[in-house]
């Protein structure tokens, strides 16, 4: 369900901002203004490149439901006692929370960073120039067409590779992963 809206955003970044534009007349608008025909013909794409593998990953259903449970425990007299103490909410936010949700993001990230990077669908839709293939979808092309020899070395080989940038992200946020996840009222 998400593939398909993904790829046309992916594919045109402004295509929401010209259907707007669309929607509201302000084309119109502009020409009945100036006297000129206004048309918007605008494309940025995000095809072939790091932002388009990497931010549609972003948004997640786990990541969301992770923070509202974390944030759904804080206790509301915090809340009321930064008020009263005249605190902003954006300092509230990023001398109070932030230090409070710190396992939550270190468990967030990891969970993202590991699923990001085992991605094969999205990579291999978006991307076309192989100077983006990423590890999962450049182990596919190592792996032997119908009549070759299989080269099981190689094809291991970079699957070991390939595991090593999440297995050292783990063991790096191991403490912080598990605090995130097991942490009371989630």
């Amino acid at each position: 369900m998400r593939i398909v809206p993904t790829y046309a955003v992916v594919a045109d970044v402004l295509s929401p901002i010209k259907t707007l534009i669309d929607f509201l007349h302000i084309g119109s608008l502009v020409s009945w203004f100036t006297g000129n025909e206004f048309n918007i013909n605008v494309r940025w794409s995000l095809l072939n490149s790091f932002p388009g593998l990497i931010l549609p990953l972003i948004a997640s259903a786990t990541a969301t439901f992770m923070f509202r449970q974390t944030y759904k425990s804080i206790p509301h007299e915090l809340v009321e006692a930064a008020k009263m103490d005249g605190v902003p909410p954006m300092r509230f936010f990023w001398d109070i929370l932030l230090p409070l949700t710190k396992a939550n993001i270190a468990a967030v990230t990891v969970i993202m960073f590991i699923f990001g990077w085992n991605q094969y669908l999205w990579p291999l839709l978006i991307v076309t120039d192989p100077a983006y293939d990423t590890a999962v979808v450049g182990i596919t092309k190592i792996m032997p067409s119908m009549d070759a020899i299989p080269e099981w070395n190689l094809v291991m080989t970079s699957a070991l590779l390939a595991m090593l940038p999440p297995m050292i992200v783990v063991l790096i946020l191991q403490n912080w992963l598990v605090r995130g996840l097991i942490d009371s009222e989630k």
